[in-house]
Order: C-alpha cells, then sequence, then structure tokens
C-alpha cells in the first residue's frame, strides 16, 4: 500500500447492463461466470469491497454473481471475501488446502488462491476491503484473475488522510477569525453529495482512511443541547440540512472504512451562547468557566453520539492563551470526558481517534496525562513560516517531533507526526512514519515525504529526505510502494547524492 498518496479527484465511468437473480446480481458477458462469496453477516465497508471487485471483474469481460453465504460455492471461478476469522473464509481455506491466517495487524488482508478460487481474508472489515481493492487492480492490470496467488499486506501508517477546510480567507461579517458555521451560502460545496461520493471513493482508492475537517466551532452547526438550545447558530432549515449531510458524510465514509475526523479551535463558543452569556465568543486571556465547559462537554458528546465513525483533532492553541495547566485541565476534564459521554451514549468501547494539535500548548505535558485516561491518541505538530523555513527540519525542529514521537512508548503501537506549513491553497503538508513497533520514531533515520495540497485538482507526493542521501519520486497508487501511480501523476524517480 502506498505510503501517500495524491491529493486527486478520481471516478471510474463503468456502463454495465443490470439484472436481479434468485441468486445474485449477474451480468451477462462471455468469460464465464465469477462466484464472489460473503458472510450472510457482512460488513458493510466488504460490501463496498465487493462492489468494486465485481466491476473490475465485470469490466475485464466476466460474468459476476454476488452470493451471501457461509459456505464454500461451487463453482470454476470463485472468490470468497471476509474476516479471516469467519466460518466461510476458514471453510474455504481447509476446502482448498490453503493455509488458515490470523493476523492481528489492523486493515492488513491476505489474498490466497488455488487455481481461479482465491480466498480474500481481512484482519478486520478494512482489511477486507483493502484486499478486495488488491485484486480488483490485479485484475484490472491483467484482464483475468490470477492463479496460484499468495499475497499479504497491511500499511505501515495508521492514520493516512487528507484535509478540507471548512474556512474561508476572509472573516464573515459579524465574526471573528475561525468563525464560519455550516451555511449553504459560505460552503455551496459541502452539500454536493455526488462530489463527496467522488471524493471518497478517490480517498479509497489511495486507501485513505481519515477525512479532516477543519472549522473553529462545528459543533453549532451540527448538534442541538437540551441544555442550551439557544446555542445554535444556523437556521432550522439549514441545521436539518447539516444533519442530512453529516450523516450521509460520515455513513459513506464509513463504508469505505474512513474516519471523519472534525477539528475545531479551543476555546470557541457559538455567537448566541456568547451572546446569552454576555461574553466573547473567545478570548485567549479568558480562564476556564464551568458553563462554557458544560457547554463544550456535552457539544462533544451530542457530536460523537450522533454521527457514524468520527474522530476530533484538537487545536488548544490559538484560541487558549500560552502554555499552561488550563491546556491540560482542558484536554482531560472536558474533551475526553465529552468524547466518552457519547461512547456511552452509544453503547461503544472503541475509542473513536483524537489528534492533539501541538501548537502553542505543551504537548507532552498534555499527552502524559490524557494516556492513562484515553488510549487512541495523536499528536499533530503545526509547521508553517511562523515556526519553521524549510520542509526539512533540523535542530529544535527536528528535535520537538521525536519527543512527540517518544510519547507513543506509552501506549501507541504507532505514531504520525503532521508538520504542516500553513493552509492557503497551495500548502505543503510533511509527514512522517515509524518504523518500529514501540513508535520510538528517529526522525533522522525516517523519511520525509512532502506533499503539495490543493483544495481541488492535483497534489505531488515526493520524498525529500533520507539518512545517506536524498531521493525524490511520486509516491502515489495502491498499497505502501514507492512509484505506483496514480492516473494523471508522472511516476518518475530520481536520486540525488
Amino acid at each position: 500500500m502506498t505510503r501517500f498518496r495524491v491529493f486527486i479527484f478520481g471516478l471510474i465511468c463503468l456502463a454495465t447492463s443490470i439484472f436481479n437473480t434468485s441468486k445474485g446480481t449477474e451480468i451477462r458477458t462471455a468469460r464465464g461466470t465469477v462466484i464472489i462469496a460473503s458472510p450472510v453477516s457482512s460488513n458493510p465497508r466488504i460490501l463496498y469491497g465487493i462492489d468494486k471487485l465485481s466491476a473490475a471483474l465485470r469490466s475485464a469481460g466476466f460474468n459476476v454473481r454476488v452470493a451471501r453465504q457461509d459456505v464454500l460455492p461451487k463453482g470454476e471461478q470463485v472468490v470468497v471475501v471476509g474476516l479471516n476469522d469467519s466460518r466461510l473464509v476458514q471453510n474455504g481455506s481447509r476446502s482448498l488446502g490453503l493455509n488458515s491466517v490470523s493476523g492481528t495487524q489492523k486493515e492488513g488482508f491476505t489474498i490466497q488462491s488455488k487455481g481461479t478460487k482465491i480466498i480474500v481474508g481481512g484482519n478486520d472489515a478494512s482489511g477486507a476491503l483493502y484486499g478486495c481493492l488488491e485484486l480488483a487492480d490485479r485484475v484490472k492490470a491483467s484482464g483475468s484473475l490470477p492463479r496460484d496467488l499468495s499475497f499479504s499486506d497491511k500499511p505501515e501508517m495508521v492514520l493516512r488522510g487528507t484535509c478540507v477546510g471548512v474556512q474561508k480567507p476572509e472573516l464573515l461579517p459579524g465574526r471573528g477569525v475561525y468563525e464560519y458555521p455550516y451555511t449553504p451560502e459560505s460552503f455551496p460545496w459541502f452539500y454536493d453529495k455526488a462530489l463527496w461520493i467522488k471524493y471518497l471513493d478517490m480517498m479509497v482508492e489511495n486507501r485513505y482512511n481519515s477525512l479532516y475537517l477543519w472549522n473553529g466551532h462545528p459543533f453549532a452547526s451540527l448538534v442541538k443541547l437540551k441544555d442550551y438550545p439557544y446555542a445554535v447558530e444556523v437556521d432550522d432549515a439549514t441545521f436539518k440540512k447539516n444533519e442530512e449531510m453529516f450523516r450521509f458524510l460520515t455513513e459513506e465514509a464509513d463504508k469505505r472504512g474512513i474516519w471523519v475526523i472534525q477539528m475545531f479551535y479551543n476555546i470557541i463558543v457559538s455567537k448566541p451562547f456568547a451572546e446569552k452569556h454576555h461574553m466573547k465568543t473567545q478570548d485567549r486571556n479568558r480562564l476556564i468557566v464551568p458553563v462554557i465547559a458544560d457547554y463544550t462537554r456535552k457539544s462533544i458528546a451530542a457530536f460523537v453520539q450522533k454521527y457514524p465513525n468520527v474522530g476530533l483533532l484538537i487545536t488548544l492553541g490559538e484560541a487558549m492563551e500560552g502554555v499552561g495547566q488550563d491546556d491540560v485541565d482542558w484536554f482531560t476534564k472536558t474533551i475526553i470526558p465529552g468524547v466518552q459521554d457519547g461512547m456511552k451514549a452509544l453503547g461503544i468501547k472503541k475509542e473513536p481517534p483524537i489528534v492533539l494539535r501541538a501548537h502553542d500548548t505543551d504537548a507532552p505535558a498534555v499527552m502524559k496525562a490524557a494516556l492513562p485516561l484515553y488510549k487512541n491518541l495523536y499528536t499533530m505538530a503545526k509547521y508553517n513560516g511562523e515556526a519553521l523555513t524549510t520542509y526539512t527540519p533540523a535542530e529544535s525542529g527536528l528535535s520537538f517531533t521525536e519527543v512527540l514521537a517518544g510519547l507513543g512508548r506509552y501506549t501507541l503501537k504507532m505514531c504520525i507526526s503532521w508538520l504542516i506549513l500553513s493552509r492557503s491553497v497551495t500548502d505543503r503538508l510533511i509527514l512522517s512514519r515509524s518504523a518500529c513497533r514501540r513508535c520510538t520514531m528517529f526522525m533522522r533515520q525516517m523519511d520525509y515525504i512532502s506533499t503539495l495540497r490543493l483544495l481541488t485538482g492535483i497534489g505531488l507526493t515526493r520524498q525529500i529526505r533520507q539518512t545517506g542521501g536524498f531521493f525524490s519520486w511520486t509516491a502515489t497508487g495502491s498499497g505502501i510502494k514507492h512509484g505506483h501511480v496514480t492516473p494523471g501523476i508522472a511516476g518518475e524517480t530520481e536520486r540525488r547524492k
């Protein structure tokens, strides 16, 4: 799987003739029938992967029949898709004399075949999805089902994603910086479902698993609170549109194994809330007061409860002054409890990801206090002209990133450090990846990947620096392998000593 891919829209158009039968959906062509079987109780991610695999097979000229069953179907050309520990995958592997697989790496998968009978087993639902996409890529490349295949893969980065700014380059009338309610007037593209489908399809095609939405205070556009009904800052019609769109976005993203991670600045409250309580929407010198803490905690809880597969990206700087105990208290006594309240209301134990932005805060102190309370934590380091002037950080910039990465020794299996230059149209996004299981990242031994990030269109992904020399290449496409190319992007590789 590619370490990082370009930021590009992609849509594959398939013109087919489909009709339903009692045994599944079948396309009439001339190369025989491929039966794709999955367990009766298959996760939506697995079903999405099967849809993509089916489309690739149909495009290659095969008949396709999709079946939901727990036993290996009879046929010459069969693909079984499911979790590695499912009865269907286990029985299918045993029937074909293939090795039983029981991997634990998240999002990992194994593809095994005997002749044209293929088993796609995922360590989890996302792994099965990625296995389907890998097999689909091979069908597209060869025009046939691969024979006698044995292939396993897993991601080397825990979170892989793109950032979409729900902000504007100018202030709204009567508003302060960062204050942009979700409205059709400000962000008409946000309400375009067809555009989101294209974008999410692009993301899963490139194996992204997280979408970051950047906004100062999104909650007053997305949730209503019983204790603070006046805090909503959009009209009823817009609120209903926002509910529908965000549910649509999070549900469609979930099918593709993508977390929707909502960023917000702290501490900011909605304009109606501020007016009701005779305060400013944001005040860097303001102390934490109970009514603001309660409002924010309940906003986060309602957000987590209301929308599936969401996470949070937290900025403790910008709208809170300097470094101090208030950052630790706000993160551990307001934000994390808010997420946990939402989880409790949903009856779930799986922790949504929380990303801490290490700007204008003592991130090591915050993380040290937070990790005993919450495990699924990540760090992000702001990296722009205000702080550094190069996308190959060294000295203090490099050592700070090492400190953040070292926090992973507490609980994280892998830590990802994001260094962002700015949020303009031509942003560069630098990412680094850990090569060791304990997440102690020694950046001088690591790759630096620079991405020219565009709001729309084409982006370039290139490695900038590595110990022993400088490299430059386009790292795009499927998998984490260098040189894989997404259509429309050159795949040139260059090495400079």
